[in-house]
């Protein structure tokens, strides 16, 4: 009995946590009206892979904080930026920003879109 209970907690707590957010975004707001970006953003424990149409590498995004309606995630870059996403787990929305010190002078556009819930 204790067996199939461990099992089936393993189970389901593996489908919780094998989750894989496909967004998009229209590019007016960057001068590229018409056109749609693609980003994937898949949990692997505590962190999420994304990819990128195109890139031929994965980047990793940490977990920064994760409630029953909001996920964000950090990654802080090489060259003195940070780089952070907003998942609403509810709405299926995203909204990323990318952060450097001049942006305190003139911020740009964030990046807001639509997400699809996968696994």
């Amino acid at each position: 009995m204790k067996v199939t209970v461990s099992l089936i907690s393993i189970i389901i707590s593996f489908n919780v946590f094998s989750e894989t957010y496909v967004c998009s975004q229209e590019l007016s707001n960057f001068g590229r009206s018409g056109e749609i970006e693609t980003v994937i953003f898949e949990r692997n424990g505590n962190y999420f892979n994304y990819e990128f149409e195109g890139d031929l590498e994965v980047d990793v995004f940490e977990i920064t904080l994760e409630t029953e309606s909001l996920i964000i995630l950090t990654d802080v870059l090489q060259y003195g930026s940070l780089d952070v996403v907003f998942l609403n787990k509810k709405t299926k929305e995203y909204g990323r920003r990318f952060i450097k010190f001049e942006d305190f002078k003139d911020p740009g556009y964030p990046s807001y879109g639509k997400c699809v819930v996968v696994n």
